[in-house]
């Protein structure tokens, strides 16, 4: 499947805008005319780390809540 049509799939809105965001610059590195002329691969590292956080976040917070319901 691919990578936007997995993106799309994801059920937290935060998650899913911030990992498009990150797909539209991994394809910017990919491309010779840049869509994101102000944006860098450092941007696409920082919205990586973003995404990852926010999965992290989803997944330690529903833990608390089924174990404290």
């Amino acid at each position: 499947m691919p990578l936007g049509q997995c993106i799309n799939k994801l059920g937290n809105h935060n998650i899913k805008e911030i990992a498009k965001r990150a797909a539209w610059i991994g394809n910017d590195e990919t491309h010779y005319i840049r869509k994101w002329k102000n944006k860098d691969i450092n941007d696409l590292k920082k919205l990586i780390e973003v995404t990852v956080y926010f999965i992290a976040m989803e997944v330690v917070s529903n833990k608390y809540l089924e174990e404290m319901s």
